[in-house]
């Protein structure tokens, strides 16, 4: 059996960078990607916190962290595995180990995921949302987020919010979080105008969908 090691890459290390780097490229579409300078610069700072699974020398899984300023949240910017490795345990196994790491420091993650209700490959945004839901992950079910698009070409992604552990947060606090993201992470792309029409979407009570132990 296959022995698997998690680990967070030092930011001098700009040999698994570039190996994560090309995963990332292969992986996430254009308009969720950041481009190779700022992610590489957001690593060697310490923005951005890389960890990944090693098997046998090779990477067969990444997670790009980003703490969001002085607060208790921290955003899994980027979080993918192998293709050929899916199914196997490795990433909730990873996702359990970032988890714990998180919750050492007594932070609470948030994620981005595509809305299933709009665009294309349904089932497998139903599928990424079942995954994190298994792995004791909450939706806002009720929360509107917009991704603005990265490569500057397109119109603005349709997302939802979820957090691990899950845990009960506010309006207010939730319109906080998402400024901070918008402002901290795509400084460059996004606008008063989107960050606005997110805000003012927001409902009093926010829902959550939870898998029931």
């Amino acid at each position: 059996m296959a022995k698997y090691e998690f680990v967070r890459v030092n930011p001098l290390d700009t040999s698994s960078f570039a190996e994560v780097y090309k995963q990332y490229e292969e992986v996430f579409p254009a308009e969720e990607r950041q481009s190779y300078d700022v992610l590489f610069s957001r690593f060697q700072q310490g923005v951005n916190v890389l960890f990944v699974c090693t098997c046998q020398r090779k990477i067969c899984a990444f997670a790009f962290l980003f703490p969001l300023g002085k607060t208790r949240f921290v955003l899994l910017d980027y979080f993918s595995v192998l293709v050929e490795l899916r199914s196997k345990g490795i990433g909730s196994n990873m996702l359990s180990f970032l988890k714990s790491e998180l919750q050492n420091q007594k932070k609470i993650m948030v994620l981005e995921v595509e809305n299933p209700e709009f665009g294309e490959d349904r089932e497998m945004k139903e599928k990424r949302i079942a995954f994190y839901l298994r792995n004791d992950a909450a939706l806002l079910s009720n929360v509107r987020f917009l991704l603005p698009a990265l490569d500057l070409s397109k119109k603005p992604v349709e997302m939802k919010l979820m957090v691990l552990p899950n845990f009960k947060i506010s309006k207010e606090e939730c319109a906080s979080l998402i400024q901070q993201i918008h402002a901290e992470v795509y400084t460059k792309h996004t606008t008063r105008k989107l960050i606005n029409e997110i805000i003012l979407g927001l409902p009093q009570v926010i829902s959550y969908l939870e898998l029931k132990k």
